[in-house]
């Protein structure tokens, strides 16, 4: 493995360059995503999932394209109140849910995520062992500079 090359001081300047390029981006991103939604509710007043097209009607053939996704979240807990209703309907005429069956299988993909606390409290041997199963990769890091509140 190469030998990492010794980091140089990052000098004051440098620091202050980043906080005020910090403090930009963060500005073009809400001016961007405000600008982009008025945009899109001009261009789209009733947009259809999926992608949506305008033509621009300025004599190239150019056309604005517009993503539309909805998000849809499962909540656990109304899934298992959900199976255990259809459940106990099965034997029930008169339930409006009898008969109803859900392929939840089709519905549902269920992700392996990782339980960081438990993982920690592996053995050594526990732990060589598990991480076969495990893609591990640096995050981007976070920076952040606190100033403190002054007194009045």
């Amino acid at each position: 493995m190469a030998e990492l090359e010794e980091a140089q001081a990052v000098t004051p300047a440098e620091l202050a360059k980043w906080f005020l390029l910090k403090k930009q981006l963060a500005e073009v991103k809400t001016a961007e995503i405000l600008l982009r939604t008025r945009i899109f509710k001009f261009f789209f007043p009733t947009p259809e999932e999926g992608t949506n097209t305008h033509p621009l009607k300025d004599g190239t053939g150019a056309e604005l394209k517009a993503v539309h996704s909805i998000d849809r979240k499962v909540d656990e807990g109304e899934l298992e109140a959900l199976k255990a209703a259809l459940e106990a309907a099965k034997g029930n005429e008169k339930d409006n849910l009898h008969g109803l069956e859900i392929p939840f299988d089709d519905l549902i993909v269920w992700k392996p995520e990782l339980k960081v606390a438990a993982y920690r409290k592996l053995t050594e041997a526990q732990r060589e062992v598990f991480e076969r199963v495990l893609v591990v990769k640096p995050g981007s890091p976070q920076v952040d500079i606190k100033i403190p509140k002054r007194g009045s």
